[in-house]
């Protein structure tokens, strides 16, 4: 189905069909910042002519899930993009990323958002499985949506991120799960995800003693003094390997949330994994969400994607 909606009607349009929290929202977010941000602005509204934009569901870990496709209005076979929310991993739907999704379609990608299980329904790893069953999914019907799986990009942002790098290192094979989700992606971008729970930045907010429960808690099953090793099994940063894809970092004027960066950096260096970052640093966390932020990320997004995407063709 063809839609030609002005992009922040159709993320509106979309936010209702999602049964999840709905805490998480452009709406909500745009309030939250825009008082400290006066530059913050909602993203161009003018429409993305061309795109075909599909509602599906796939088979997720516990029950189904929607998921979101948006293409270019041809046949050509195409890069694909799995492209991954946030929300502290308890909250959020793919409708927040519609427009960020909408942009990268138009510059030649296949994008995809699942929706996956948030941590009020079931703990890690679930959202994980769900994500690589979505991609597993997307491959199975390759011909149907005219997308090329094996030049795969994981992609996500803030929780997001984290649950985009955690499956793109371990390729799906996650410690102390007998089941490999055999995901193998060519590129990551982490748009201000975590990389490691257990450094010392990460633990001041993720493990916060004054708060009773936090949102890595609650997805993880307990504070990090409690279940220590589940703490390590999410942390992206355990799973490099000279498989590892390549890797672009895009973040925002906040640390806490790309915590364990600069040492992911470092190993995929030493082992001549391409890694490149760019920081905003000035901006706000969700920065990909608004103007005048939001063109710049698809613009580095699609620009490394195609660059590396090249380079391995080339091998």
């Amino acid at each position: 189905m063809k839609h030609t909606l002005p992009l922040i009607a159709f993320l509106l349009s979309g936010i209702s069909n999602h049964v999840h929290s709905a805490s998480y929202t452009l709406e909500n977010t745009y309030k939250k910042l825009k008082p400290r941000y006066s530059e913050l602005h909602l993203p161009d509204d003018s429409p993305i002519s061309n795109l075909n934009v599909e509602q599906h569901t796939y088979p997720g870990k516990l029950r189904s899930q929607s998921i979101t496709i948006i293409r270019p209005n041809n046949n050509t076979v195409l890069p694909l993009i799995v492209l991954v929310h946030g929300g502290g991993w308890g909250s959020g739907s793919p409708a927040i990323l519609q427009t960020l999704a909408a942009k990268l379609a138009a510059k030649g990608f296949v994008v995809a958002t699942p929706a996956y299980t948030l941590s009020d329904e079931a703990q890690y790893p679930a959202s994980i499985h769900d994500i690589a069953l979505a991609t597993q999914w997307l491959k199975s019907n390759a011909s149907r949506f005219h997308l090329n799986a094996e030049k795969l990009t994981l992609a996500g942002s803030s929780a997001g991120g984290q649950i985009a790098a955690l499956l793109a290192y371990s390729h799906g094979k996650l410690s102390n799960q007998s089941a490999s989700l055999a995901v193998n992606a060519r590129v990551l971008i982490n748009i201000d995800g975590l990389s490691d729970f257990t450094t010392p930045l990460a633990l001041r907010y993720e493990n916060d003693k004054n708060k009773a429960v936090t949102s890595a808690s609650k997805w993880l099953g307990g504070r990090y003094e409690e279940v220590p090793a589940i703490w390590q099994h999410a942390s992206p940063i355990n799973y490099i390997s000279n498989t590892s894809p390549a890797t672009l970092f895009i973040n925002g004027g906040f640390a806490r949330f790309y915590a364990g960066k600069k040492a992911v950096q470092e190993q995929l260096t030493e082992r001549g994994i391409t890694n490149k970052e760019h920081v905003f640093k000035e901006a706000p966390h969700c920065f990909w969400l608004f103007h005048p932020w939001q063109n710049n990320t698809v613009e580095l997004i699609s620009e490394f994607i195609n660059k590396q995407l090249a380079v391995d063709s080339s091998r």
